[in-house]
């Protein structure tokens, strides 16, 4: 959540980008102490087009599907590479609009970071379809629905991406093994910024290799000190999906 500060520069701003009160569940309360600004207040799935569920669902060992209400979006949006491409062209034309003077540099830059988004997805698709499988296991909660479904691959989650849960059940841990064990799957994944014991324990009794599948929804200090993008991530992502898939 945004400190006091935080709110103090948001005030002053011109522009402020937010994906979506789901996502943001605070955004709300902040948009309601700075409505006497002039601060233009942009939720980026409105703008798009995109109703997110915002409810929560648990999230079952086996499953490979979205759960969520038909013509809804789990609230990651992101994760979907080309809702990925179409944020940084809202973001484009909103800047523009504020700053006609410099319209063409917002879409310019917005144009050759998208193509480049966009080409790391035709990469993972081809991935995908030349690879011996399409389904992956998570031993985390799983940020990523959006994602898979674009590029059909299958998922086995511990946690659906919504619940609190630290501890999965026995019955979901049993099941999570005994797929790994049965579909000689190489790879158990885990998610960004967390103690990936699940994944660990599931590795020791399988033999299943743990990587790290990253949502690039929050990033480390040590990340960011890398200069570490969205694109980035989501390439090694890709690297790491080749090995899960082969």
């Amino acid at each position: 959540e945004p400190t006091p500060k935080d709110i103090i520069e948001l005030e002053n701003a011109d522009v402020f980008f937010y994906v979506s009160e789901h996502t943001e569940t605070w955004v709300t309360q902040i948009i309601d102490s700075i409505a006497d600004s002039k601060v233009q207040k942009v939720e980026i799935a409105d703008r798009l087009g995109i109703s997110i569920n915002g409810h929560e669902h648990e999230h079952h060992q086996g499953d490979d599907h979205d759960d969520h209400d038909e013509g809804e979006t789990d609230e990651h949006i992101w994760t979907n590479l080309d809702t990925a491409a179409d944020m940084v062209n809202c973001i484009a034309k909103t800047m523009g609009g504020l700053d006609p003077d410099n319209a063409d540099y917002y879409s310019q830059n917005a144009k050759a970071y998208s193509d480049r988004i966009l080409a790391l997805r035709d990469d993972i698709s081809e991935l995908v379809k030349t690879s011996k499988r399409t389904e992956i296991v998570s031993g985390s909660r799983f940020a990523m629905k959006n994602f898979t479904h674009e590029f059909g691959i299958q998922f086995t989650a511990a946690f659906d991406s919504c619940v609190d849960n630290t501890e999965p059940s026995a019955t979901v841990m049993a099941g999570i093994i005994d797929k790994i064990k049965t579909d000689k799957i190489p790879v158990i994944f885990y998610e960004e910024l967390t103690e990936p014991k699940i994944a660990r324990a599931v590795s020791t009794e399988t033999g299943a290799k743990m990587l790290l599948l990253h949502s690039c929804h929050n990033i480390s200090s040590d990340e960011m000190k890398r200069g570490e993008s969205y694109l980035s991530l989501m390439r090694q992502n890709y690297y790491n999906l080749k090995e899960a898939l082969n």
